[in-house]
């Protein structure tokens, strides 16, 4: 079995290497999210929502900052880390509660996404 940190960076490297769809399908397996929540968490709902998945899923900041850095905006602009909207994003990270957190990623995983 794979450590949290190991998994979590795992889920970096699957992103570097260009693989989403694997990306998503483990992101979902780490966070026992339906595909439908996965997608959610990570397109759809911003910087918000996919910080309140990482936080509850246990991930630290820089696992969140490279799961951002490359699905909202990393891999077209390198320098998106130094943008108001990677700071704030990070900035919101740190200031949402892992239980809190977790108890929004218990209701996401009992309640369908809808279309």
């Amino acid at each position: 079995m794979m450590s949290a940190s190991r998994a979590a960076n795992h889920l970096v490297d699957l992103l570097d290497d260009g693989t989403n769809s694997r990306f998503e399908f483990y992101f979902g397996r780490l966070t026992a999210l339906p595909h439908g929540r996965v997608v959610h968490a990570l397109y759809e709902s911003g910087a918000r929502g996919l910080a309140v998945a990482c936080k509850g899923a246990g991930f630290n900041v820089e696992i969140f900052a490279k799961i951002f850095f490359w699905l909202h905006g990393g891999r077209e602009d390198p320098l998106f880390r130094t943008s108001n909207e990677f700071r704030s994003a990070v900035d919101f990270f740190h200031k949402v509660d892992a239980g809190k957190a977790q108890r929004m990623l218990d209701t996401w995983r009992q309640t369908p996404a809808t279309a």
